[in-house]
């Protein structure tokens, strides 16, 4: 626990920096992120250690011999093509997972700095959302999901510029760390569409249908994947739902809000940025109610969740005292990531840290 106690620290202490010289503030923090996650021993976090047996048997993975599975990992292909690839790449560079670990964070750590710097985000709040609310338990976890989730964020960027070409590049390298990244996709239309009542019930519709016949649908998928047969259909206990309950309760919070900030605000009525950050929240909340049924379907919430760097700092600039209420978020961001890892720590696995010379 004290390494992340010491990384909020450091996030906090250095605010004023970013008031004087916010580049500066912004790539220190840059390092320190992406170093703390390079130099994790392969204990922290559940799926590393299986990640780390995949990587010392990758030179001896046969790459897909038909067109489809350079795409899709079917036909009893477990990994996807883009990431046996990235494997095979720093093997043959070095052969060590320390490089793989190093490799792995540089990427997820640059393209979350490309995010928060094009779209102007609130650089110690993003910071502390990041490390606070999942995301870097996630990149120290879930090793193709975060690189996918990456990549979407990248993804987004050019969603908001109305880029099709660069959206599409960053989401087709998504889903090749990781299938479920073509899921971000539907994104880019979205971006098409008024947001207003009809726009989102017709999104509260489409999220009821896949809720009521996910069964069938996982069914048929699952003919063709051995990736989808691996997840489990179940959720194991209570503590799963305690998960849920809980970011059913932040994602309510953060789209309610916003969305009724957004329309007292005319300014704000065309702000792009603001309204697709809307439309990922209610895709994550959709996501997290399916998850009632299919927990897996938890992990796909990654994807959407990146509206919290966006929407959070936009609620809190819309208060009078700005700074009184920047200060009780940070609070609770600090509180509810401080009370998960003492109670719950098998929901990140990232207890306790260890750099990879103390394992």
């Amino acid at each position: 626990m004290i390494p992340y106690i010491f990384l909020i620290i450091f996030t906090i202490t250095f605010t004023p920096l970013c008031r004087y010289n916010s580049k500066l503030y912004l790539y220190i923090n840059y390092i320190i992120i992406c170093l703390f996650m390079a130099l994790r021993s392969p204990t922290v976090g559940s799926d590393t250690l299986s990640y780390r047996s995949f990587f010392y048997n990758s030179n001896m993975t046969d790459l897909p011999n038909n067109f489809i599975n350079w795409i899709l990992p079917l036909n009893d292909q477990r990994f996807e093509t883009g990431f046996i690839l990235l494997n095979k790449l720093i093997y043959n560079t070095s052969p060590n997972f320390q490089f793989e670990l190093f490799v792995t964070a540089f990427i997820i750590s640059t393209c979350f700095i490309f995010f928060i710097k094009q779209l102007n985000c609130d650089y110690p709040l993003s910071f502390l959302i990041f490390i606070c609310l999942g995301f870097l338990a996630n990149s120290m976890n879930l090793m193709r999901q975060s690189l996918a989730w990456s990549f979407t964020l990248v993804a987004f960027v050019f969603v908001v510029k109305r880029k099709f070409f660069p959206f599409i590049i960053f989401v087709v390298l998504a889903g090749s760390m990781h299938v479920s990244g073509f899921l971000f996709l539907p994104v880019y239309f979205l971006s098409y569409c008024k947001l207003n009542y009809r726009s989102l019930s017709l999104i509260a519709i489409g999220g009821g249908v896949v809720f009521f016949y996910f069964e069938k649908i996982f069914e048929s998928i699952s003919k063709f994947s051995t990736e989808v047969q691996t997840f489990s259909s179940l959720i194991n206990n209570g503590d799963g739902h305690l998960n849920l309950i809980l970011n059913l309760f932040i994602f309510g919070i953060v789209f309610f809000g916003s969305y009724r900030l957004l329309e007292l605000s005319l300014k704000d009525k065309e702000n792009l940025l603001v309204k697709n950050s809307i439309y990922l929240s209610l895709l994550a909340i959709a996501c997290i109610v399916i998850s009632f049924k299919f927990s897996q379907i938890f992990r796909i919430v990654i994807y959407f969740a990146s509206c919290e760097f966006i929407l959070i700092p936009y609620i809190v600039n819309k208060f009078n005292n700005k700074f009184l209420f920047k200060a009780i978020i940070i609070t609770a961001l600090i509180c509810y990531f401080i009370t998960i890892q003492m109670i719950r720590p098998e929901w990140s696995c990232i207890i306790p840290y260890l750099f990879f010379w103390q394992s």
